[in-house]
């Protein structure tokens, strides 16, 4: 009996220690940049992800888009904004996350814009509970959803030979 109580006082001391286990589990979130060197014909042969840690910040979206901002920690991504590129304004509205950033610069492109805005979505549909991500920089604004994200393009073939064509 003494045996049987020992183990179960055992066993309450340790059940504290277990359950605050679960507390301090990370979080962690993929945050995704553009490849240094395309890998082209591939999947995330452009757009890759990177898990960070947010732990503690899972629901802070000015702090986890100023960690996404800051860039990646892996030496094959890099940001797809231009450095200097800060958060203007942050907010959801009808499942819809709006994002303000400050202006590119004046070498950027509308395919830049795209590029970086698509990397932005990506990070954040898939996080958050929002059905859609609208980004603007100056005069580019962009609304991005899970639908119209192409990330790999797969050519498709025609069936007909040579023979058949000519």
């Amino acid at each position: 009996m003494r045996k049987k109580c020992m183990a179960l006082g055992l066993l309450l001391c340790l059940l504290p220690g277990l359950a605050g286990c679960r507390f301090h589990k990370s979080d962690s979130m993929e945050f995704y940049y553009v490849r240094n060197h395309y890998q082209y014909g591939q999947p995330q042969g452009v757009i890759c992800p990177e898990s960070r840690d947010v732990t503690g910040h899972a629901q802070d979206l000015p702090y986890l888009m100023a960690l996404y901002l800051s860039g990646p920690l892996d030496e094959g991504l890099s940001s797809p904004f231009p450095r200097g590129t800060r958060l203007v304004s942050l907010y959801t509205q009808d499942n819809t996350l709006f994002v303000e950033l400050t202006p590119p610069g004046s070498g950027t492109s509308s395919a830049d814009f795209t590029l970086s805005s698509s990397c932005l979505a990506l990070t954040f549909l898939y996080f958050s509970n929002v059905d859609q991500v609208t980004v603007a920089s100056g005069e580019n604004t962009i609304t991005l959803n899970a639908e119209n994200l192409l990330l790999y393009d797969q050519p498709s073939y025609s069936s007909t030979t040579t023979e058949e064509t000519k």
